[in-house]
């Protein structure tokens, strides 16, 4: 057994100097020990010295849990206190966001031209509204006024596919009331005026699917706006259109182009188109069938009596007219 008696006695004088009399600590071998507890202890300088590490998180107010996180983006920071992000990725202008500089990018820059420059324009440099009509003094008149634009209104009121869904309209409409003076009233009211040679071609193309009386109704209708409503012009290019247009009309009505020749000459005796107008057809489409059916309408004898029958008995002459023809007739043969 260990002889216990030869030990010194521990008590709380002697405690911790038993074995290490002198009271100091044990001097630590390991050098990775060593280099954190110098590290440590420069730490604890710097902090007595006054100094601070640049990255290390700052008190704001002494005593208080509040505290601002210096990063490393601290040139970021505007003088209001809040972070600039112009030049963050993501659009330049932040998530989301585009700066001022791309805005309207896609509308042409405003370039004022030198009167000596090349491509100057003397129209392009101020405001002006071009239109085609006129009061014959070289002033253009407005049309009408656009509560939306605020301004006047120089040129057509309509677009062509609207003033030629309006015409079609009014036709059909004339077709149940017979009333020319209505038509012109309604017509005239759009103020298109350079679209008046549509009425025409929309006119007689719409008489194709109907009958002989509403074929009638065509016929005097442009006898009836002729020279007051429907130019010259107007009528000339009303039926170039028409010519024009027949091929695609055939495939739906195969009598089109019968017909329109019957329109063709029954213009000419009406005198809403002049014969040289036919003869200048005759020449620039030679073999067409629709100008040669005109042509050989009007070679025949009393031509001017035939055509004002050209549509049939079922023209839609009121009784009172067909009685006064019967009575002539009956003059003549009894």
């Amino acid at each position: 057994m260990a002889d216990y008696s030869k030990r010194p006695e521990v008590t709380v004088e002697t405690m911790g100097k038993v074995h290490n009399p002198t009271g100091e600590g044990i001097p630590v071998s390991s050098s990775r020990v060593q280099n954190l507890t110098a590290k440590l202890k420069n730490n604890t300088n710097h902090t007595k010295n006054g100094t601070h590490d640049s990255h290390e998180t700052k008190v704001k107010e002494e005593g208080s849990a509040r505290r601002n996180i210096a990063r490393k983006k601290n040139d970021g920071v505007a003088a209001g206190g809040h972070y600039d992000s112009r030049n963050k990725k993501q659009g330049g202008h932040g998530k989301g966001k585009w700066s001022e500089a791309l805005d309207d990018y896609d509308t042409p820059p405003v370039m004022v031209l030198n009167e000596k420059d090349p491509l100057y324009d003397e129209l392009e440099s101020e405001r002006y509204i071009l239109s085609s009509e006129g009061d014959g003094n070289g002033k253009a008149q407005p049309n009408g006024f656009d509560p939306v634009a605020a301004r006047q209104v120089y040129g057509p009121m309509l677009t062509l596919p609207e003033f030629k869904h309006q015409v079609s309209e009014i036709i059909r409409e004339y077709f149940d009331s017979s009333d020319a003076d209505e038509v012109r009233r309604s017509i005239g009211e759009l103020r298109c005026k350079s679209f008046h040679s549509e009425v025409v071609k929309k006119a007689i193309s719409l008489s194709f699917d109907e009958g002989p009386r509403e074929r009638e109704l065509v016929s005097r209708l442009l006898t009836s706006l002729h020279p007051s409503l429907l130019g010259d012009e107007d009528m000339e290019v009303g039926f170039e259109n028409l010519l024009d247009s027949l091929d695609d009309l055939t495939i739906d009505i195969p009598d089109a182009k019968a017909m329109a020749g019957c329109f063709l000459a029954r213009a000419v005796v009406d005198e809403v188109l002049a014969p040289i107008f036919l003869s200048n057809l005759n020449n620039r489409r030679m073999g067409d069938e629709v100008v040669e059916k005109a042509v050989s309408l009007l070679s025949h004898e009393h031509c001017a009596a035939r055509l004002e029958k050209v549509w049939g008995p079922g023209d839609g002459r009121p009784v009172p007219e067909l009685k006064g023809v019967m009575d002539q007739l009956l003059k003549v043969r009894l």
